[in-house]
């Protein structure tokens, strides 16, 4: 589940007023308040993450971004690691999938189902912040997933440039564009740009949810 779905799901859950301040800072990740509000926040809602997952959604997902068999992949902002799990468990696949969150909770949780699934060939885990430049060398992963979290990070050129780093040369890169609530100028256009600076070529836009986009690229 990404920052947007986390924020509207409490919003709705709780009183008015309290939700919105609640959704106000897990959209902004605490850039107002420090981020360990937020990370205090976002590892308490660690079981509602793991339990609300729609699995169609990651479906539709896998449907709009094929999969080729043999892929290395990192996932960014993995929550409970269900986009990686749904790779992994694919029929056949025999790439590796890596996801990355800074809440130990969901990253245990996600561990715990690598281990219940027998996917530990194929599926790691990390506690990572994605606000810091990312634990690999250069340009390791067939594909970098970042989906909930570039529309909400500060220095989000910065961000960019360090998923850029980790997609290989014909490698893609896939993000999510948030329809509804945006807190900085992150449109289409703003990708597209960015991502052509960057050296990325054929920027896509794809429709995936009710709340999100996708914008896929190749390297």
């Amino acid at each position: 589940m990404s920052l947007l779905e986390i924020a509207c799901l409490v919003t709705c859950a709780g009183l008015s007023l309290a939700g919105a301040a609640v959704a106000f800072i897990v959209l902004t990740e605490g850039r107002y308040l420090g981020k360990s509000l937020v990370r205090w926040l976002y590892d308490r809602l660690a079981g509602a993450l793991a339990a609300s997952e729609d699995t169609a959604r990651w479906d539709a997902f896998l449907r709009a971004v094929p999969i080729a068999s043999q892929e290395r992949m990192l996932d960014v902002g993995t929550a409970a690691g269900h986009l990686p799990l749904a790779v992994a468990g694919k029929p056949g696949f025999q790439g590796h999938v890596v996801g990355l969150d800074w809440s130990l909770p969901l990253i245990q949780r996600a561990q715990q189902q690598v281990r219940d699934q027998g996917l530990a060939g194929h599926t790691a885990f990390l506690v990572a912040d994605a606000r810091d430049p990312l634990p690999f060398a250069l340009a390791p992963f067939d594909t970098v997933f970042c989906l909930g979290v570039l529309d909400a990070l500060p220095q989000p050129e910065e961000r960019l440039a360090d998923l850029a780093r980790l997609t290989r040369p014909g490698g893609r890169l896939v993000l999510s564009l948030s329809r509804r609530i945006r807190l900085a100028d992150r449109d289409y256009a703003w990708f597209r740009r960015h991502l052509a600076t960057l050296g990325f070529r054929s920027v896509e836009r794809h429709g995936w949810t009710r709340l999100y986009d996708l914008v896929t690229a190749r390297r």
